[in-house]
């Protein structure tokens, strides 16, 4: 082994020698000193090459030697020499330039994707004017047994007082969707939708929200009109086609009651990172008759949280004042329901990403998975520049003798390193043309995988191009930064005579980043495993376990007494096994509660607040519900129209069992609003059964205590379970069938999968999502490891064909080519494991309810990594194993 100079006494030399003699002295100075190495030892050996340098330098000179200023290129051939320079090298390594490219390429387009969602999601109602200054009227209140829940809503004079109170309000408006779903029709009452997206709004919309026109007219002055409505360009599209619908005519009908609307105007469909996206907005004032019923009024209560309530304030307003103010309004008109009733206020640009709420306008964000999938687009970006920094720094011997020229000749360290640099960013600026290419052929399946509606022309926007700019800028940096610095290093006098030392650092660090990548990959591919193992289990809950076979149909007003009728015509095909009504199943947060005040006064005074399911006779047996005591509701008995069941959870919080709860007698207490006072109704209700807890809502959540009534008459969907055979023909005769019982109802149906769909899209997405991700991550890292696997093998060519020769055999060669790599992979799981281990913990945590793991998996991913990591390496290494030795020795 050849020992190198002591560093300080080559600084010195390089100091204040002579610009002129710089090279000759110091290659001289490095020969004597291996020579006195080999004489009198390393230790002396230092010592005579200080010595050397203090009589090779000019002891007399007070500043150290200027730089010989070299004479430059004009600007124009500067640029000419760097891209011959810089394509020459590329085409001549064209494995690791490909290797380079695909990688970055891949990363680059799986990063756009990452940034673009995480930029939609963090700018959620940000395109209204003032947004900032926007909020939201909310309210907590407790139940009676104490527990804290929210609503998004507001009852309507809670906001009007406030601007009426407060100068520092400067808009309020409310709407609602009353009605909601409502059917809509035109021109016939048999061309009938099924309509969720009506608005009904106050004529102050447009002072907060931004509504723009894609046709003329002006939407304040529409919105002033009780009988105008303003459609969104794909409604309109949907129910005129082609034809102008400025002028034409709407029917909404809702209660038996029908509202004839003209269309006034046409508005842009609202962006994707929108919390309400309308479908239909008209004046409020239009649905006085329904508003009004009964001597109410719906839209101007103080009890009735009804209404969406916004406010927009002057900037800097202090908002625990008006905090305070809303307190102040509902202690002087909520009575007694004041002192459990808070107000909360939350900015309209945080509306997405609150959590809790009852009968929120869209499903609520999560900021957490955010972070997860930009810091895995970090990651995949970091895991091609590790790939680029491996292959530089590993192929460095062969551009060993350009630097070594280049620097005799008076290129600088500072001119190297912009080179090296340059051709960084000419290898990033080709694969995000690239990654351009993989952005436009993959952007379709990207907005079906997160119900976005991206198109091409975002690339063009100002956040987009900025976005580039700085990938661009941060990539080529990145990649480049540690070759051009490490390459650019290189003494030229050591290069020059063959005497150059690497040293085991860069060796080092190569093995470092390969480690780096095969973790992420092992993170990536446990979390993925993990993510899918609890959507197995979400999908074998019991409301879920035959949720393909479950046909949801929309019962809006339909008469509740023609049920019978319908089921006994449905059950005519012999693929219906049954069919019931009950709640809207499986329940979603952003859905109202179903909880109703109850005593059980043969046990204690204390009132519970559960969760009534409302059904019919059928409900239990359609949903395959297990009784743990007593019985099921039966149509047969005419009591059981008033009987109930419990499930365990409700038993328990009782404080009795199961047998023990049969025959007791519950007294339900249901409010309601009657002339701006609050009314109540007290029913009873005996206990005949007693069912097995069950998931009717998210698995994150506990399951609750909760009651199942006969109380058909409230059902909101009607439930068909099917055998699984010959589904089209048999939805064909369900239709047939409603047709016949009522005719002026469309009818609107999904299957249950699809609800569980909804209830668990963000799992879904995220599991997706990490799929994709997972499988970018082991292309590059195979990517990676082929470049340096191959590199290798061209390194060992002259090793290997010795070895051969003194007779070794291919597997003996293929392992020593595949061992370092065998190495790294398990420092990698010893690393890896322990990290995705706490980030899966975390994840799961979120869920009540979850899958069983075990530690199993850790292995067979472990030794799905490990395959594939041989069979990268291995392939190469193969071959270099089989090469012919008298190949690569003829020229020995």
């Amino acid at each position: 082994m050849k020992h190198t100079p002591p560093a300080l006494a080559k600084r010195l030399l390089q100091w204040f020698c002579h610009a002129e003699f710089i090279e000759e002295i110091e290659g001289d100075l490095y020969e004597l000193f291996q020579q006195r190495i080999e004489k009198e030892g390393l230790f002396k050996a230092r010592l005579h090459y200080y010595r050397d340098v203090l009589d090779a330098t000019n002891l007399y000179r007070s500043q150290p030697r200027k730089k010989s200023q070299n004479q430059t290129l004009p600007l124009r051939d500067r640029w000419k020499h760097f891209f011959t320079i810089a394509i020459r090298n590329m085409t001549r390594s064209r494995s690791s330039t490909a290797i380079n490219l695909c990688g970055l390429a891949v990363s680059l387009a799986s990063f756009l994707f990452i940034a673009l969602y995480i930029v939609d999601e963090t700018t959620y109602d940000t395109f209204h004017p003032d947004a900032a200054n926007t909020y939201r009227i909310s309210y907590s209140f407790k139940s009676f047994d104490g527990r804290e829940g929210k609503d998004s809503r507001a009852a309507g004079l809670w906001s009007v007082t406030l601007k009426e109170m407060m100068p520092e309000v400067k808009h309020v408006t409310r709407f609602s969707r009353f009605g909601w779903p409502g059917n809509v029709w035109t021109g016939s009452p048999d061309n009938v939708f099924v309509e969720q997206g009506f608005f009904w709004v106050d004529s102050t919309f447009t002072d907060i929200f931004s509504l723009p026109l894609a046709s003329i007219g002006n939407a304040r002055e529409v919105l002033r009109n009780p009988q105008e409505v303003i459609l969104s360009e794909t409604t309109a599209r949907r129910y005129f086609g082609d034809k102008d619908p400025i002028g034409q005519s709407i029917t909404y009908v809702r209660d038996g009651m029908s509202f004839a609307f003209t269309v006034g105007a046409v508005m842009k469909d609202f962006p994707s990172n929108a919390h309400f996206k309308p479908d239909f907005i008209a004046n409020c004032v239009a649905l006085n008759p329904l508003w009004k019923r009964n001597d109410e009024d719906r839209i101007n209560s103080w009890m009735d949280s009804f209404s969406y309530s916004f406010i927009n304030v002057e900037p800097g307003t202090d908002l625990e004042k008006v905090s305070k103010t809303l307190q102040q309004i509902f202690d002087q008109n909520l009575g007694e329901f004041a002192k459990t009733t808070h107000p909360i206020l939350i900015p309209l640009h945080d509306v997405h990403f609150t959590t809790g709420f009852l009968f929120e306008l869209d499903a609520p964000g999560d900021k957490t998975h955010l972070y997860i999938f930009g810091s895995i687009g970090l990651l995949i970006l970091a895991m091609a520049c590790i790939n680029y920094m491996n292959l530089a720094t590993a192929r460095s011997i062969r551009r060993s003798k350009e630097v070594g020229l280049r620097k005799t000749l008076g290129v600088s360290k500072a001119m190297l390193i912009t080179q090296f640099l340059g051709e960084s960013f000419l290898m990033t600026g080709i694969a995000m043309v690239l990654a351009m290419i993989l952005f436009a052929v993959f952007l379709s399946t990207f907005n079906m995988l997160t119900l976005k509606n991206f198109d091409l022309l975002v690339v063009g926007q100002n956040k987009t191009l900025y976005l580039l700019l700085v990938l661009f800028v941060t990539v080529g940096i990145l990649a480049g930064s540690y070759p051009a610095f490490y390459l650019s290093g290189f003494r030229p006098v050591e290069v020059l005579k063959g005497t150059l030392v690497t040293g085991r650092g860069p060796e080092n660090f190569r093995k470092g980043l390969v480690i780096l990548q095969i973790c992420i990959t092992l993170v990536l591919l446990t979390s993925t495993y993990v993510i899918q193992s609890q959507l197995s289990f979400i999908d074998h809950t019991r409301l879920s376990e035959h949720k393909d076979e479950v046909v949801t149909v929309r019962l809006g007003q339909n008469a509740p007494d023609k049920m019978a009728a319908y089921k006994q015509i449905a059950k005519q095909d012999p693929h219906v096994k049954e069919v019931s009504t009950g709640p809207h199943l499986p329940r979603r947060e952003t859905f109202g509660n179903l909880q109703h005040s109850m005593k059980f006064s043969a046990l204690s005074q204390t009132i519970y607040s559960w969760d009534q399911l409302d059904g019919d006779f059928d409900f239990s047996n359609l949903f395959g519900l297990e009784l743990v005591a007593g019985r099921s509701l039966s149509a047969d008995n005419p009591a059981d129209s008033s009987a109930i069941l419990l499930n365990e959870k409700a038993v328990k919080e009782l404080g009795t069992t199961p047998e023990k709860a049969l025959g007791l007698e519950a007294e339900v207490v249901t409010f309601f609003e009657k002339q701006g006072q609050m009314e109540r109704l007290v029913t009873r209700h005996k206990v005949i059964g007693v069912v097995k807890d069950f998931n009717f809502a998210s698995v994150r959540l506990p399951i609750a205590p909760v009651v199942i009534s006969a109380k058909s008459t409230v059902s909101e969907m009607m439930y068909v379970k099917l055998d699984g055979g010959n589904i089209p023909e048999v939805i064909q005769h369900l239709v047939k069938a409603w047709k016949q019982v009522y005719p002026a109802t469309p009818f609107q149906y999904w299957f249950m999968d699809e609800e569980f769909g909804r209830l668990y899209q963000t799992e879904r997405q995220m599991g997706q999502i990490f799929t994709y991700l997972a499988a970018v991550a082991i292309l590059i890292a195979c990517l990676g490891l082929f470049g340096l696997a191959s590199f290798t093998a061209e390194q060992k060519v002259k090793e290997i064909g010795i070895r051969k020769v003194m007779g070794a055999s291919t597997a003996q060669i293929l392992l020593l080519l595949t061992s370092r790599y065998i190495k790294l992979a398990a420092i990698s799981f010893l690393i890896g494991i322990p990290i995705a281990f706490i980030s899966i913990h975390f994840w799961m945590e979120t869920f009540v309810y979850k899958a069983t793991l075990g530690l199993g998996f850790y292995i067979v991913i472990c030794i799905l990594i490990l395959a594939i990591v041989l069979a990268t390496v291995g392939l190469e290494s193969l071959r270099a194993a089989r090469a012919n030795p008298s190949d690569s020795m003829r020229h020995e």
